[in-house]
């Protein structure tokens, strides 16, 4: 009967600190050009930066938004960095950028964030103001806003975790009425 207690004890407190190891995952923190930017320069590189290291097997693409694929070249993980070389200059456009990484904890994760390109508006606003166009390119990484992978895992996770604990009690005590003799 003892020991029935202490596997039950140590299936809840299992499955209690799991939710914690959840949430660990690797997550994007920035990027450039950044979530809901606006590029008003040729873009050449996507840089992506993480919370944790990610592996060498992570990776990268950018779609418009008729869903056409544009290539990436020399895809490189370094540390907690991903980045990339466009090997066209992209047209004025949406763009979404969905990079599949794998983190230091192993787990693969997905990302996307999307930025608008706009060379045309630029470059006649630029020849209007005597200026030269590709000066409004972001130089440092700005905060990226998470579209995917978001909050649901987690509470999704804590649901599933609340219903295996009361199934655990449930078992628990109907072998314990069970196993009474009068």
């Amino acid at each position: 009967m003892k020991n029935q207690w202490r596997i039950g004890l140590m299936t809840i407190m299992l499955l209690l600190a799991a939710p914690f190891t959840v949430s660990a995952h690797t997550a994007l923190k920035s990027s450039v050009p950044a979530g809901g930017a606006s590029i008003e320069a040729p873009l050449h590189e996507i840089t992506m930066e993480f919370n944790t290291d990610v592996e060498s097997l992570s990776t990268f693409e950018v779609r418009n938004a008729r869903n056409e694929q544009w290539k990436v070249t020399g895809i490189k993980a370094d540390k907690s960095k991903l980045s990339g070389k466009l090997e066209q200059t992209l047209p004025d456009g949406d763009y979404t950028v969905t990079c599949k990484i794998v983190g230091r904890d192993g787990h693969p994760v997905e990302n996307t964030f999307s930025f608008s390109v706009k060379l045309a508006q630029s470059s006649a606003d630029a020849a209007q103001a005597g200026g030269s166009a590709g000066q409004n390119v972001p130089t440092s990484p700005a905060t990226a806003p998470e579209e995917s992978g978001g909050r649901t895992t987690p509470i999704v996770v804590l649901v599933v975790l609340l219903a295996a604990v009361f199934a655990s009690t449930v078992l628990v005590l109907r072998k314990r009425k069970g196993g009474r003799t009068s």
